[in-house]
């Protein structure tokens, strides 16, 4: 894991897994990267998706999402992470108007040509040597995705169809992650019945509200152990009860323990 310091700086990860399974969760960002060896599974929208070498790994911000081994050998992959306003650059540069986020056809798109330029773009980003070449590299890579894109890359990118009563809930969520919450909190949030709104939150989200808390906590566990903050005190100013469940939340979703992603990301 590094931070790739351009412009509008992005994380980007190297990883090989062989037995870790991602709990559901989404990203705040795009995720944008190449399986290299093996296979990878998602769970996306309801549907399981296997995707390998030659394939783009894609997902919109706000997707939910899980990603696990597809075979014994587990899998190898590259991703950036790079925020909104990155990519409505590129989408406006291509259009040549001021317009909204593209959203990309996630989970994967097969072009085994788009996913070798890809590659070698993720590679000068992981040397570290040159930013400018990457930065190029990317801008290119992203013109030609956003093309394939077209005309879904036209669309902003949103929670489409949310329930006003649900957005009201995340909302809350939101503002409120760093202390106990309790479903009646959210029930009066959204002038529900707590049944109710627990089925009506897990449609319209893709996680129940217990789940999409934690993953709002992890996060923020992510940007304050990225600025140097102490494992004791993320945990502690993002809501977690202990550090044990900490350490165990992060994994799940990360794919590391926050201690050694700290390591990584202040080492870089």
């Amino acid at each position: 894991m590094r931070r790739v310091p351009a412009l509008q700086p992005f994380d980007l990860l190297q990883a090989r897994f062989i037995s870790h399974r991602f709990a559901p969760h989404a990203h705040e960002t795009y995720a944008i990267g190449v399986c290299t060896e093996g296979r990878v599974a998602v769970r996306y929208r309801g549907a399981r998706h296997v995707m390998g070498v030659g394939d783009l790994l894609l997902m919109n911000p706000g997707e939910m999402h899980t990603g696990e081994p597809d075979g014994a050998d587990g899998w190898t992959y590259r991703m950036i992470y790079p925020g909104l306003e990155i990519l409505r650059g590129a989408a406006n540069a291509l259009r040549r108007r001021p317009g909204p986020a593209p959203v990309l056809p996630a989970p994967a798109l097969r072009d085994p040509a788009l996913a070798a330029r890809a590659n070698a773009m993720l590679r000068v980003f992981a040397s570290g040597e040159d930013p400018l070449t990457g930065e190029c590299l990317l801008a290119g890579f992203l013109e030609d995705l956003i093309g394939r894109a077209d005309p879904v890359a036209r669309r902003s990118v949103s929670l489409r169809g949310l329930n006003p009563r649900i957005s009201r809930v995340r909302d809350y969520l939101h503002a409120h992650f760093a202390r106990p919450v309790s479903i009646a909190d959210l029930a009066e949030v959204a002038q529900l019945s707590s049944f109710h709104l627990i089925r009506l939150f897990g449609a319209k989200v893709g996680l129940p509200p217990y789940m999409y808390l934690e993953h709002l906590r992890v996060g923020r566990a992510k940007e304050l152990l990225a600025r140097g903050t102490s494992l004791v005190d993320t945990a502690a100013q993002t809501g977690f009860g202990d550090q044990s469940h900490f350490t165990r939340r992060f994994k799940l979703v990360v794919g590391v323990p926050p201690g050694r992603y700290a390591r990584l990301v202040l080492r870089n």
